[in-house]
């Protein structure tokens, strides 16, 4: 089976996939772990859906519901389709509320045939990006839907002509403020589902939303190109193209021209060479640029990337110096940054903010520094770091020792440490999390008093309004500022009233496992917050339990990158004699798998719980079983570096004879790497979305 992925986000996943030479007869009898929609290119299968049978082929549309007992066979040999995959939210979004699919097979009308055939054609086209399609991937599979339940997909549009303008009202203006929004940011910011709004927008102005919202980008392009903007990579980054070749198609396609040729036309000839690409410099930006979007300049070293790159150093230029920072642990082949806008902006605002610079001479509180670039640069106020991230601790160490910054600047604590009596000065570098965010504004809150400044920071696309709602609620009053460089500041005013009595967390929260965790069932699990998937069984981890090894008579087993500690308590449970150890990065992850362990074990059975970096605190050759479900992002950033750790370091801990077990997105490629690493690599189980693998140290 080949696979052919176009489109991965948190709700559509598009592929499309050939069966060359599928199992003879019916495939084993499996629960569907997706959403999904199959529609086949060529060929012919027969489907078995809760025990009833259908023919599936070109003239079809197979409809993947959600636990529905499902087995296929192929009659006539190998076949082609393509695999739409819905998140839970996306469904209940396009049928009106209700996660419910109906039907699971339809016909494929001609229209709806043309418009499959366009999405794909769209998908392999140089000037596409992720926005457009998912955008004509959510329009398809509406169209799906609509012709089995009209009425549901109907109700969840606005009714009035009114309601619909002010819907392309607000989501114009959201653009205009920020064209780099990805659909899912965009239907998010404007309260409606991204096909809804995508249809009435089309609708109601007669452009789609892609084509408006690349207008808006074509614009900031030709703005920053006639105020001498040099460096076209990263202004492709910063307008959020796939690249500097997909702007280039954009451009080009609404302006007639290239942005190079465009430049020296704007402004001249100088700086422009033959291939249009620039001057030859590594970056045009300086501090004292124009942010994209319009905006004053920066002045007095507000902030910026330096284009001296040294290893893996990129220097930090601020108010307060300048600072050369890396993420931890180093990687010469490392691109992404240890700060971003969002860091920038912050830092910016309390050196040169409309009322003045902030009086930082009280307790300074800075809570989700990512790689500790915020309290490195706010050093000389001796600030407090709140973190749930080892990596993030160590980072800081590492920043503070080599700019010369005396360790004991900054004073570190954990998510699970005691909270500060007092804070003066509240800095919250906003978590992907929302329940994080929340357990810790809970927390915090009684330290905070009426002339607290409280001040959050973010790329636009982790605030949102139920992120604005949470301040208010727990502290008070709360307001944003304009987009800058894709990053927005919140300012809270705290109440009084509401900080000394901010309510009990809800965290943390326990649920027993269904049937449909295979060994694990009945098992409780305990959540703190931030944990991946705290209030379910999330999908991967569910197939995983289905497939974990049965191993008898002991041994060490560690359940690497652990969350919640559910894949490490089954092993216990399951082997008596095991002796078990949870490790993970996350504090909250570390403390939600001992207490999962407990609930479930008991207070007598040995484990050990580590919080730290992957295994490097593992002694090599000492470990039987590795258990691993590895993170494919590091906060917003997609990367497969963490990955790439947890395996070399398992071949490092492993004893001879020793087994890795992973699961993953298929799209992923971890065989490849697991192959490179240990030589071998077997597939243990497969579905559509997920795989386990299992390699053995030789």
């Amino acid at each position: 089976m080949k696979r052919r992925s176009h489109l991965h986000t948190d709700d559509a996943h598009l592929a499309v996939v050939n069966c060359g030479d599928p199992p003879h007869g019916w495939t084993q009898l499996r629960p569907a772990t997706v959403f999904g929609l199959i529609l086949p290119h060529r060929g012919m299968a027969r489907g078995r859906v809760d025990g009833k049978e259908q023919l599936l082929d070109a003239a079809s549309v197979f409809v993947e519901r959600l636990g529905s007992e499902q087995q296929f066979a192929h009659p006539c040999g190998g076949d082609v389709y393509t695999q739409i995959v819905l998140s839970e939210p996306s469904v209940a979004a396009l049928l009106g509320g209700e996660p419910t699919v109906p039907g699971w097979v339809t016909p494929v009308s001609p229209r709806l045939g043309l418009q499959h055939r366009l999405l794909l054609a769209r998908a392999v086209s140089a000037d596409s990006d992720a926005f457009e399609l998912t955008e004509r991937t959510l329009t398809l599979a509406c169209s799906v839907f609509e012709q089995i339940a009209p009425e549901r997909v109907a109700a969840g549009r606005p009714a009035t002509a009114a309601a619909r303008r002010r819907l392309v009202d607000e989501t114009r203006g959201a653009l205009s403020a920020d064209p780099t929004l990805g659909l899912e940011e965009l239907s998010r910011t404007v309260s409606c589902s991204p096909h809804h709004l995508s249809r009435v927008f089309a609708a109601t102005t007669g452009v789609t939303l892609t084509r408006y919202r690349n207008r808006l980008r074509v614009a900031q392009v030709l703005d920053r190109l006639s105020e001498g903007e040099t460096d076209l990579r990263l202004l492709a980054d910063e307008l959020g193209f796939t690249d500097q070749a997909h702007m280039t198609h954009v451009v080009r396609e609404a302006a007639g021209l290239p942005p190079g040729r465009l430049r020296s036309l704007l402004r001249g000839p100088e700086a422009v060479t033959d291939d249009g690409t620039g001057s030859g410099t590594t970056s045009g930006r300086t501090t004292s640029d124009r942010p994209p979007g319009g905006g004053a300049a920066l002045i007095g070293g507000g902030g910026g990337r330096s284009a001296s790159l040294s290893g893996t150093m990129k220097r930090f230029s601020t108010s307060w110096g300048a600072f050369d920072l890396a993420r931890f642990p180093e990687d010469p082949r490392d691109r992404l940054f240890a700060w971003d806008a969002a860091d920038e902006y912050l830092l910016r605002h309390l050196a040169h903010g409309d009322d003045g610079p902030v009086d930082l001479s009280g307790d300074v509180v800075v809570v989700g520094d990512r790689w500790g670039a915020l309290v490195t640069a706010l050093a000389p106020h001796r600030p407090t770091q709140i973190t749930d991230s080892f990596l993030t601790q160590q980072a800081t160490r590492a920043n503070l020792a080599r700019n010369s910054v005396p360790a004991d600047s900054v004073r570190l604590l954990s998510t699970r440490d005691t909270p500060p009596e007092r804070i003066d000065v509240l800095l919250v570098r906003v978590p992907k999390s929302l329940a994080l965010l929340e357990d810790q504004l809970r927390r915090l809150a009684p330290a905070v008093h009426a002339g607290t400044t409280v001040v959050g920071t973010g790329k636009v696309t982790e605030i949102h309004t139920s992120t604005l709602k949470l301040f208010e609620d727990v502290l008070g009053p709360t307001r944003t500022s304009l987009a800058l460089k894709k990053a927005r500041l919140i300012f809270c005013t705290p109440d009084p009233e509401l900080v000394r009595r901010p309510g009990p967390s809800p965290w943390p929260i326990e649920h027993t496992l269904g049937p449909d965790a295979g060994p694990a069932a009945g098992l409780t699990t305990v959540n703190h917050a931030g944990v991946f998937c705290a209030d379910r069984l999330d999908i991967g981890t569910r197939f995983f339990l289905n497939h974990l090894p049965r191993r008898r008579g002991g041994g060490r087993v560690v359940d690497l990158g652990c969350g919640n500690g559910v894949l490490g308590t089954a092993a216990a449970l399951a082997d008596p004699d095991a002796v078990v150890l949870f490790t993970d990065e996350s504090h909250q992850a570390v403390a939600s798998a001992r207490a999962t362990f407990r609930a479930n074990a008991g207070a007598a059975r040995a484990a050990e719980f580590v919080v730290g970096d992957a295994l490097s605190a593992v002694a090599p050759g000492s470990v039987d079983l590795v258990l691993n479900n590895p993170p494919f992002h590091s906060h917003q950033a997609t990367t497969d570096t963490t990955a790439w750790r947890m395996f070399t370091g398992a071949r490092r801990s492993l004893r001879p004879g020793g087994e890795l077990w992973v699961v993953g997105n298929r799209h992923l490629g971890y065989h490849v790497k697991l192959r490179r690493i240990f030589g071998n690599c077997d597939v243990v189980a497969s579905d559509p979305k997920f795989v386990v693998l299992r390699a053995v140290k030789r």
